[in-house]
């Protein structure tokens, strides 16, 4: 399999999965540039408690700045 064929199956088993918590698929789709991935976690982000819930998280501290900005817009579009 080309690379880029794993990485699209891996993300759709993501997508898919109930077993792995929003907060951690958002750190796999941080790491590994998932795009995709990461829109779908963060369209389920809908109250200020599931960003609570990320927020107290220890897998907080391992996300990029860069996430961290994006989980910080997208609350602030919640919180309208």
């Amino acid at each position: 399999y080309p690379l880029q064929s794993v990485i699209e199956r891996a993300e759709e088993v993501l997508l898919s999965s109930r077993l792995i918590s929003n907060t951690e698929k958002l750190r796999i789709a941080d790491h590994y540039n998932l795009f995709g991935l990461q829109e779908h976690c963060l369209s389920n982000l809908k109250s200020t408690a599931d960003f609570k819930t990320i927020k107290d998280s220890p897998i907080y501290n391992e996300f990029s700045n860069e996430m961290k900005a994006v989980l910080f817009e997208r609350v602030m579009t919640v919180a309208k």
